[in-house]
């Protein structure tokens, strides 16, 4: 377990990674046939290296091959491999972050931000890693608690982002945010989205908020839509803890979290939002990677 190391900059928050075993987990997107096709020749190509990719129940029923069951293969993988787009990496963090299980991402998707390599480069970076040549980033996760007459009804981790919205089509919301116990501003909007580091480059992006980069201890706050001109996106640092309250009578608000979790909130319901002090996500990097050029490549910042 590699929990509550946390360094502050980018080529420290690199770190070398050696497997414990030749048991890879293997999640996959099963709508996507590219997914499918190219997980049946991993796992066959494995088998002839000597390396065992273990299936969960929902991904062997789409290959029609034998799973392992969930508590044991959380145990028994040194590492995980994602094929996907950025939705399929978010969904393995909530699989796997309590155990600091290193995601080696295969873009199958679009944008492909949080994937380290293609189809094409997956078994080279495969057998990189049990080379012991291959490091891990350490990304922060948010922790969300809602709290609901005096106690904590729910927690969530977020890789990507907590947003509080109206569940309601059109209908705009009030909310007060406090920062360290106290009062810190109100206003109306759509909604707020409190994102990691991450998470910066998703939705906040296009909200207008700022780009963060991964090995920054860092949360951002940025409104949806506001109605006033007064509203800005604001970043927290480590150790702040943010409250959204929703406020309007008669009004109905959802937390959403990584666009994948919705929970229902009540009227006078506190959503709590910190970067967790316990839990990270490691993916995999390379030693010589620079994440402003993945900002300029992805993204195309910069250019004309």
């Amino acid at each position: 377990m590699q929990n509550n190391i946390y360094l502050q900059n980018g080529d420290n928050m690199k770190t070398n990674f050696l497997p414990k075993n030749k048991n890879i987990g293997l999640l996959f997107n099963c709508d996507n046939k590219n997914c499918l096709s190219f997980a049946q020749e991993l796992i066959f190509w494995g088998k002839e290296k000597g390396y065992n990719f273990l299936l969960r129940e929902e991904e062997a029923e789409c290959l029609g091959m034998p799973y392992t069951d969930k508590d044991q293969w959380i145990k028994k993988i040194s590492f995980c491999v994602v094929l996907g787009g950025d939705g399929a990496m978010v969904r393995a963090s909530h699989t796997v972050y309590r155990y600091d299980i290193p995601l080696l991402g295969v873009n199958f998707g679009h944008l492909g931000f949080l994937a380290l390599c293609n189809g094409s480069d997956c078994r080279a970076m495969i057998e990189t890693i049990f080379a012991g040549q291959a490091f891990c980033l350490k990304r922060r996760l948010l922790r969300v608690k809602v709290w609901r007459n005096g106690g904590i009804v729910k927690t969530f981790r977020a890789l990507n982002d907590a947003v509080i919205s109206s569940s309601l089509i059109s209908r705009i919301g009030h909310f007060i945010l406090e920062v360290g116990g106290k009062r810190f501003v109100a206003f109306l909007a759509d909604g707020i989205i409190c994102s990691t580091p991450t998470g910066s480059t998703a939705y906040n992006l296009s909200a207008g908020g700022p780009i963060v980069p991964p090995h920054a201890p860092l949360m951002v706050m940025t409104p949806i839509c506001a109605h006033t001109l007064n509203a800005r996106s604001v970043v927290f640092s480590e150790g702040d803890n943010i409250v959204v309250i929703p406020t309007i009578k008669g009004g109905k608000h959802v937390l959403t979290v990584d666009g994948q979790i919705a929970y229902n909130l009540k009227l006078g319901d506190k959503i709590e939002i910190e970067l967790d002090p316990k839990y990270i996500i490691s993916t995999f990097a390379l030693q010589d990677e620079n994440y402003f050029a993945i900002i300029q490549e992805k993204l195309g910042f910069g250019k004309r």
